[in-house]
């Protein structure tokens, strides 16, 4: 949420792979944005939350492992993610 607010992203998403390993994708609306957001290290503004992010890293980067562009996008935006269980069903809200 801090990021969102403070450098306008549009939200990330956290995935667990198959070893267990957590991947968050973030989506921007544009390249520039996510620049100056990644040129300001994605500081918080809050020095106790940035090294909580930082300690619960276990590995880092220096450049992202990605940078794509959208060009389509069919992602199932209505379900609310805090009440999606493991096999749910997408609703159709239409």
């Amino acid at each position: 949420m801090l990021i969102r607010e403070r450098y306008g992203s549009l939200g990330s998403r956290l995935h667990r792979d198959q070893h267990g390993r957590f991947v968050g994708i973030a989506e921007w609306p544009d390249k520039a944005t996510w620049q100056r957001a990644f040129d300001a290290k994605m500081d918080y503004g809050n020095a106790d939350v940035r090294a909580a992010f930082l300690e619960s890293l276990e590995d880092w980067a220096d450049e992202p492992f990605l940078l794509m562009e959208v060009t389509d996008d069919v992602l199932e935006r209505s379900v609310n993610p805090s009440s999606h269980q493991p096999g749910d069903q997408p609703v159709d809200n239409r």
